[in-house]
C-alpha cells in the first residue's frame, strides 16, 4: 500500500473554491454497487474492487447518480472552502479527505432527454453529454418478484457491455441507477454480462444534500463522448508530472511504500495508463 507522507502543491489552475449553499432536500435511492478487482495501481482502494454505496437522487425532474463516498468528499471540500474548518492546515484537510475514498470514477445526471457524465482525466473535470435514449432495450414478456415488487427484465449495450436490468412500475418513476432512463418503469437491479458490474437497489429515504452539482462540476469543460474517449487515450500515455507541466504549474508528493521506500518519483513520472476493465470501453 502507498502513503501520502505529506505534499506540496503550486498549481497555475483556478483554485476551486465553493460559494455557501443552501441544503437541497432530494429523494434518495440507495444501490449496492459491485466492481471488479483491478490491476494494481498503487491506491488499495481501486484495486480491492468489491462493492460500494451509489446514491440515486431524484429532485423534482431531475436525477443524479453519485457514489457516497464522493458525495462525502466533495461536501468536506466545501466546508474547508466555506464553512468553519476553512483555516485548517494541509495536514488536517489531507487526513479528512484520505478517509472518504470512492473508485466510481463518474457522477451521471438525467435532465429530460439530457444525460450528462462528469468524470475525471488527468487534473481536469469534463462534461460529457448524451442523450438519455442511448441504449435500445430488448423488453422480455416475462414478470418476475424482486424484494416484493413486480419486475421485468430488460437486456441492452452500452459502450461495449451488454447489461440486463429488472424494472418494476411499482415505484412511479422513469428512472434507475447510472445511464439506465428508457424504460417504462424503475430500475432496481442492473448486471453486466460478464460479471464485472452490478446494482442493487437496497433502500429509499428522504435526503439532506449539500449540493447538486459540486463546484468542481460547475467549472468542468462540456465535450461530447467521442471527445472524451479521445482525451482518456491521450491522458493513458502521460505521466501525472508530464500533464502537470503542460498546465504550467507542479505538484510535488512525498509517498512512500510499506517498506518506507519513497517512491514519488516512480509514480508521478509513471504513465498513468487506461483504467482497467472500466464501466464503459473506450
Amino acid at each position: 500500500m502507498i502513503k501520502v507522507m505529506c505534499i506540496s502543491a503550486a498549481l497555475v489552475c483556478t483554485a476551486l473554491l465553493a460559494n455557501a449553499q443552501e441544503k437541497i432536500e432530494v429523494m434518495r435511492y440507495e444501490y449496492q454497487m459491485t466492481m471488479p478487482s483491478t490491476k494494481e495501481t498503487g491506491d488499495e482502494a481501486a484495486s480491492q474492487g468489491g462493492t460500494e454505496i451509489v446514491y440515486l437522487d431524484i429532485l423534482n425532474n431531475e436525477s443524479r447518480c453519485v457514489s457516497e463516498g464522493n458525495v462525502k468528499r466533495e461536501e468536506t471540500l466545501i466546508e474547508f472552502s466555506t464553512g468553519a474548518k476553512k483555516d485548517a492546515d494541509i495536514a488536517t484537510r489531507m487526513a479528512a479527505l484520505s478517509s472518504f475514498r470512492s473508485k466510481v470514477k463518474w457522477s451521471i445526471y438525467k435532465n429530460g432527454s439530457d444525460l450528462n457524465t462528469y468524470g475525471t482525466s488527468g487534473v481536469e473535470t469534463y462534461n460529457v453529454g448524451e442523450s438519455v435514449s442511448l441504449v435500445k432495450w430488448d423488453i422480455l414478456p416475462d414478470v418476475e418478484e424482486y424484494e416484493g415488487m413486480k419486475v421485468q427484465k430488460a437486456t441492452g449495450e452500452l459502450s461495449g457491455r451488454t447489461w440486463t436490468v429488472w424494472f418494476t412500475q411499482d415505484i412511479p418513476l422513469i428512472d434507475g441507477p447510472y445511464k439506465f432512463k428508457n424504460l417504462p418503469g424503475f430500475v432496481v437491479k442492473a448486471e453486466d454480462s460478464t460479471g464485472d458490474y452490478k446494482f442493487e437497489l437496497l433502500k429509499s429515504e428522504k435526503a439532506v444534500a449539500t449540493y447538486w452539482l459540486s463546484p468542481r462540476q460547475e467549472k468542468a469543460m462540456k465535450i461530447d463522448k467521442k471527445q472524451w474517449d479521445k482525451i482518456r487515450n491521450v491522458n493513458a500515455n502521460k505521466s501525472f508530472s508530464q500533464i502537470m507541466n503542460e498546465r504550467g504549474g507542479t505538484a510535488t508528493f512525498k509517498m512512500v511504500d510499506d517498506k518506507g521506500k519513497d517512491v514519488t518519483d516512480e509514480l508521478t513520472k509513471k504513465k498513468m495508463g487506461k483504467e482497467d476493465k472500466p464501466i464503459e470501453f473506450y
